[in-house]
């Protein structure tokens, strides 16, 4: 988070006026980068996170080989905290209530987000699975996919799984692949490698009408109806803040933050700005 910043850090950053008992609730990217940034200003600082182990949505993306980065990133990130004076407390999902009997004087608020879910028929049928689940359920998958939405996470998805010998199908209701992509080094190389993946197929402007057990049907831009046969459906439809459960905690009687995905669906670099401006002003 200190890249471009390095000139003024010594102006922006201040000492810590004193010692502060702070809560940190998720363990994602987020959430550890302001749990190690603020006890390293000299707080007392606990680390919630209501799973096993740490990574957020970083875990979700294990086992897909054009993922290293993100992998790599996230046991760093670990590593950091289990070097750090931080307490940890895995599976617990903490409350306002258990917060309050704690006496923190401040808490960061850091749950992520979920899959968004739009009003598509069928959409909640036993045959689709969530993108973020996708890698960790691809032996119960059937040979032919569909992944409906062609953003970043989806395409990235739909060529992990033609890799995997998957014959994959992509509907993008948009008129390109992937919008969101950093143009500078990193979209050039993406295409090349959606266009010539053995396995991976792609419409463009095709909104998804209906999902069934047999496939999906989409309406594509000459308003035709068209249908893909498969036994599994991939929703790649973006994410959705979990702005409502966050805010749960702002209940008036400890000074709470909320930062990452729960307070605005961004990226890895948006979340840990977020996480390293307010640790260095806590």
């Amino acid at each position: 988070p200190e890249w471009g910043l390095e000139h003024k850090i010594e102006r922006l950053v201040t000492p810590p006026s004193r010692t502060k008992k702070i809560a940190v609730v998720g363990g994602g990217p987020a959430g550890m980068e302001a749990a190690i940034l603020a006890s390293r200003r000299g707080h007392q600082v606990t680390l919630y996170e209501k799973e096993a182990r740490l990574g957020g949505l970083l875990n979700a993306v294990e086992g897909v080989d054009i993922k290293w980065t993100l992998i790599r990133f996230r046991d760093y990130l670990i590593r950091q905290v289990e070097k750090s004076a931080v307490e940890l407390r895995l599976n617990i999902a903490a409350d306002p209530a258990m917060l309050r009997r704690e006496g923190y004087d401040e808490v960061i608020v850091a749950i992520g987000s979920q899959p968004a879910c739009p009003p598509i028929p069928g959409i909640c049928g036993e045959n689709v699975i969530p993108a973020v689940e996708a890698a960790a359920r691809e032996e119960e998958m059937d040979r032919r996919v569909v992944v409906v939405g062609g953003g970043e996470i989806g395409v990235e998805m739909g060529l992990h799984l033609a890799r995997k010998g998957h014959q994959v199908t992509l509907l993008e209701m948009g008129p390109i692949l992937s919008p969101e992509s950093v143009p500078v080094h990193f979209r050039s190389l993406f295409e090349q490698a959606w266009e010539h993946q053995d396995g991976f197929t792609y419409h463009l402007n095709a909104r998804c009408t209906a999902i069934s057990p047999e496939g999906v049907t989409y309406v594509d831009a000459a308003g035709e109806e068209c249908a893909v046969p498969a036994g599994t459906v991939i929703l790649a439809a973006g994410m959705k803040a979990r702005q409502e459960e966050a805010m749960a905690f702002l209940d008036g009687t400890v000074r709470t933050h909320m930062i990452g995905d729960c307070n605005k669906v961004g990226s890895v670099q948006t979340a840990m700005r977020a996480a390293f401006a307010l640790a260095n002003y806590l």
